[in-house]
């Protein structure tokens, strides 16, 4: 059994939040990973009589409770952030989708990051490459490869070694706020100190145009603007809202605003399907997604399955198909 005493879930019934957040998985037996690509069943959700529930990742070593479970599913910056969302969560709440929308907007860190720098490597450019992104334009895109960070907290600082495939996202606002991607990492792919309000490449945007696109990810927007003409940002998480401000700001600026998120097509949930839903009814933007037939979550998925020439034919198509006249 698992030891460890976890944050409060508000004494909701944690069968209930596994259900509503990660849909009805068999509990107290072997099932592939609700977390990554599992081809055999190597994850375990623990069910005891006292209701509490944890979980064993054997392939990964990764383990905890049901707070922990939630905020890797969601890929959440903090326990803290799964915790709060978790006591806003009405369980009783099954089929309508408004109720799945969770308002999140994570805090803002207080330490600092400082990188290490280092030379791009085949290793690098073939990683990038095979989800869509030009390597050449990593520089340009606020992206770069790093041997070391650290993170600074008051007087307390902490290095951070990385061996291969770490890389920083870069934004200068008055001063440079980072974000640490690990994309193999199993227990901490992100380490950021972006606040909410700045949006990934939004300072890379034309001054005008005809369509800008929103996505998920900064990896997304990078594909998209690599692989077309199209400008695109992202804002820190897809759980998040926009503010009416940027949204403003975006449609002075460009004729079509398009939302482009996750098909999660094998979840139980639709969520990318479902925040891109409420976002463009309550902004009035243009909604698209890969459609359901290829199986690919996202852009820079679709590119790893089908290579660039379709990848190029898919951006236009959706975007030109969508364009409002």
């Amino acid at each position: 059994m698992l030891i460890g005493k976890p944050l409060t879930t508000g004494n909701k019934d944690e069968l209930k939040l596994l259900f509503y957040f990660l849909g009805e998985l068999p509990v107290n037996q072997l099932i592939n990973s609700p977390l990554r690509e599992d081809n055999h069943p190597s994850f375990y959700i623990y069910y005891n009589p006292d209701g509490k529930i944890y979980y064993k990742d054997f392939a990964s070593g990764e383990y905890g409770d049901i707070v922990s479970l939630i905020q890797s599913f969601l890929q959440l910056p903090t326990l803290a952030d799964a915790s709060e969302l978790i006591s806003k969560t009405d369980v009783k709440c099954e089929s309508n989708i408004a109720c799945h929308r969770f308002n999140y907007t994570p805090k803002e860190k207080e330490y600092e990051i400082k990188i290490r720098i280092r030379d791009l490597n085949l290793e690098d450019i073939e990683y990038w490459e095979t989800y869509g992104v030009d390597h050449k334009r990593l520089t340009e895109f606020g992206v770069y490869p790093i041997s070391h960070y650290y993170l600074i907290d008051g007087e307390y600082n902490q290095l951070f070694s990385t061996k291969n495939y770490c890389y920083a996202y870069t934004e200068y606002y008055s001063k440079f706020y980072y974000k640490i991607y690990r994309p193999y990492s199993k227990s901490a792919k992100w380490t950021s100190n972006i606040p909410f309000s700045i949006w990934d490449l939004y300072n890379y945007l034309p001054i005008s145009g005809d369509v800008v696109i929103i996505t998920k990810s900064r990896k997304d927007s990078m594909c998209i603007m690599s692989n077309s003409s199209y400008p695109s940002v992202n804002m820190q998480s897809e759980t998040g809202n926009p503010s009416k401000e940027k949204i403003n700001d975006l449609k002075k600026r460009f004729k079509n605003v398009f939302i482009w998120y996750d098909n999660d097509f094998n979840k139980s949930h639709n969520w990318g399907r479902m925040y891109a839903t409420e976002i463009a009814k309550t902004h009035n933007l243009i909604q698209v997604e890969i459609p359901d037939g290829f199986e690919s979550k996202d852009i820079s998925d679709f590119h790893r399955d089908f290579g660039k020439t379709v990848t190029k034919e898919l951006i236009k198509e959706l975007i030109e198909n969508g364009k409002q006249v």
